[in-house]
């Protein structure tokens, strides 16, 4: 998907999701991905969500 997104050009903190991810928009050169992040307690990746522009990601 990201490869035909082309070059990222920003991401941008979008809000605090009520799960308490992180929610950021990215933009790169052909478009825009809403992108929704959990960590877990050493930091890792727990979940996360990804939504073309456009589309509302869940609790976003």
């Amino acid at each position: 998907m990201f490869k035909s997104m082309g070059e990222l050009k920003s991401i941008t903190f979008r809000n605090k999701g009520p799960m308490g991810d992180d929610g950021y928009d990215l933009t790169f050169a052909n478009g825009k991905v809403l992108m929704s992040a959990a960590l877990d307690a050493q930091g890792r990746m727990a979940g996360g969500i990804l939504a073309p522009q456009g589309v509302r990601a869940p609790g976003h």
